[in-house]
């Protein structure tokens, strides 16, 4: 379990927390100045900020799970697929204490960073609203991951560690549950869902 958190937990997630500063100062440069190559640059940092992503998305238990109306990291900036109709909604109000996180994360910044030729989409960000609304999903995702870092740097790790049984809730169950779950993730909404197997 040391092992797991000091070599593997920690350094990924920051690694995803860098990433994503990295992609909000280009995002930041875009929206200043939208041109076509702020745009590759968002779009080249957006996917290095999704990689890092997916070294982390097994780990969406402890700071990352759960928790009252908050849902799992994964969920929070990870949904997939998202709702263009819902994004469209939430570029003209947005809102991110709903239920509506088919509109955010990861995977809305795609949809608005490659919906189009690269000179469509910077033409559509000449509206103030999606300037804003890409900021805010980038605002968003770096307090979800922030927050889950600093516990992991914080007290987290020494309760990860020390939970070391063999039960429902220890740390090894936690581990093993997130990792199926993350797998089954990948067949049912990258594989069955597109092929038409899945609701």
């Amino acid at each position: 379990l040391e092992n797991y958190a000091n070599n593997l937990i920690k350094p990924n997630f920051t690694d995803l927390q860098n990433s994503v500063t990295t992609l909000k100062t280009s995002i930041s440069n875009f929206t200043q100045t939208p041109n076509e190559t702020n745009l590759v640059s968002v779009q080249t940092d957006w996917l290095a900020a999704y990689k890092s992503w997916q070294y982390c998305n097994a780990f969406n238990f402890g700071p990352a799970g759960a928790l009252g109306l908050t849902r799992a990291l994964s969920e929070e900036i990870a949904t997939f697929p998202v709702s263009e109709t819902k994004i469209a909604t939430a570029i003209e109000t947005p809102n991110f204490n709903d239920f509506n996180r088919d509109s955010r994360g990861f995977l809305a910044i795609e949809y608005l960073i490659y919906d189009g030729t690269n000179a469509e989409i910077v033409n559509l960000f000449n509206d103030t609203k999606r300037k804003e609304y890409l900021i805010a999903l980038i605002n968003h995702i770096e307090t979800k991951v922030n927050t889950v870092v600093n516990a992991w740097n914080g007290s987290y790790v020494n309760d990860f560690t020390k939970n070391n049984g063999t039960d429902v809730g220890s740390s090894t169950s936690q581990l093993y549950n997130e990792f199926v779950k993350s797998f089954e993730t990948i067949k049912n909404t990258k594989i069955e869902l597109p092929f038409g197997k899945r609701p």
